[in-house]
């Protein structure tokens, strides 16, 4: 099955320019990808492990945005959000998703060497986020 590009650029809330060693499991990141036979060469990816000169992660661009809104329910993103995780501990996590058969066809393993010098890391707009920010909206029409 051909894999549609979803283009979620709405729900990117801010870009910050970060060093590949500054990546860790649970970021999202944007990149350019420089590679033969490659579909996406700008991916928006979740990161789930970096290992030796490979990221594992996966692609958000091949998810619609209830998929990505479900590796936000991930225990272990939720844990990396309340502050929970230390840094040292990042590396053993996402080993098995809750929701994987939701996200599988989206992994993707990237060389280091391709991605581009210019790293992005993404602050994404959550249905949470959303919510809040209507519930806000909606307080400050009533006054």
């Amino acid at each position: 099955m051909a894999l549609r590009k979803i283009n979620h650029q709405r729900r990117v809330i801010s870009k910050t320019l970060v060093n590949i060693r500054r990546v860790r499991p649970g970021d999202i990141v944007e990149f350019k990808y420089t590679s033969d036979d490659i579909r996406d060469k700008n991916p928006l990816v979740f990161v789930l492990k970096k290992q030796g000169k490979v990221m594992h992660g996966l692609n958000l661009n091949y998810l619609r945005e209830f998929r990505v809104q479900k590796l936000f329910e991930e225990p272990d993103y939720i844990r990396i959000q309340e502050g929970r995780v230390t840094r040292t501990m990042r590396g053993s996590l996402f080993k098995r998703l809750k929701f994987w058969s939701l996200v599988d066809q989206a992994y993707r393993t990237y060389s280091i060497s391709k991605m581009s010098a210019r790293i992005n890391e993404i602050k994404y707009k959550t249905d949470e986020m959303l919510e809040i920010e209507r519930k806000e909206r909606r307080d400050a029409n009533k006054l």
